[in-house]
């Protein structure tokens, strides 16, 4: 199944850029280099500016980040995700609708900008620097949501010149086994993703102490359900098992579990049956290695 990976999904990357960030302040840096005798490189001083008017603009950003998340599989990277054809197309859409959103908050923004830039000349003091303020006619240059889209590495090294075929040989090596990790780690956040939900319900409706039930309970996981048959990249039979066990036992609406005990008393029992069958200990997935290339990589900062 894995071999046929790279024709069945897309990588996505999603870049941002906000205007706001934390900024290395050299004179205060050196004043602190002074008092502490640290040396060069040591410490650094850091401000932030426009801190409360970039806020919005920050949170949706975070938002947006945890979409991307909750639609996309694990990829090749921290920061490259798996994406099937059918869920770009919505993930366009809602990077679109988010666009719209910031511009209207980056218009507010520049609407009152002297403003803003007015209370961080009292909160920085002496460590205000005009020249970090753009001009207002360019602030929107300075918040973007971008999204990358590219294949997943499709393991043909020999167009490349000048590879040798003991090279190339040991590139289609660890190509075969990223794919492999790449599958089994999909199946895992998957099944992952599944038997956390249920957990939060089997949890909610066992706790004697519960004072407040939620619809999101069960609509998370319904929504999520919906959503498996095309994370599920690999057709793997027991996400399958899974997904239809939970759609037909645990359909429930938290108005039903809030108006009967009954029912409450049978969904804490399905939640529970479905745990013991297809909890972290009954995943059936394959965990790969990581290839030789891998290990001699020391991890991201």
């Amino acid at each position: 199944m894995s071999t046929n990976l790279a024709k069945k999904v897309l990588c996505v990357n999603l870049r941002t850029t906000c205007l706001g960030s934390t900024v290395t302040d050299p004179i205060l840096t050196a004043d602190l280099r002074q008092k502490t005798g640290a040396e060069e490189g040591a410490v650094r001083a850091t401000k932030k500016i426009l801190e409360d008017a970039t806020k919005p603009m920050r949170k949706l950003r975070a938002e947006l980040g945890r979409y991307i998340r909750s639609v996309t599989l694990p990829g090749i990277s921290d920061d490259l995700r798996i994406v099937t054809p059918k869920r770009l197309e919505e993930i366009r859409q809602k990077i679109a609708d988010y666009e719209a959103r910031d511009a209207d908050l980056v218009a507010e923004l520049a609407d009152n900008y002297q403003t803003h830039k007015d209370a961080d000349k009292v909160r920085l003091g002496t460590a205000y620097d005009e020249t970090l303020y753009p001009p207002v006619e360019n602030l929107p240059a300075f918040f973007t949501l971008r999204l990358t889209v590219c294949d997943l590495p499709a393991g043909d090294y020999f167009r490349v010149e000048g590879l040798t075929e003991e090279a190339i040989q040991k590139m289609k090596n660890e190509h075969a086994k990223m794919l492999e990790a790449v599958s089994a780690t999909a199946k895992n956040e998957v099944h992952k993703k599944l038997v956390g939900l249920i957990q939060h319900i089997a949890d909610k409706l066992t706790d004697p102490d519960a004072k407040k039930f939620y619809d999101s309970t069960f609509t998370n996981l319904h929504e999520y359900l919906a959503q498996v048959p095309d994370l599920n990249i690999t057709g793997d039979p027991q996400l399958e098992e899974m997904r239809k066990e939970a759609l037909e036992k645990l359909s429930f609406t938290m108005e039903q579990i809030k108006a009967s005990a009954i029912l409450k008393e049978q969904a804490a029992a399905a939640a529970k049956d479905f745990l013991s069958k297809f909890g972290a200990s009954n995943r059936k997935v394959l965990v790969m290695p990581p290839t030789s290339a891998e290990n001699d990589t020391p991890a991201a900062a």
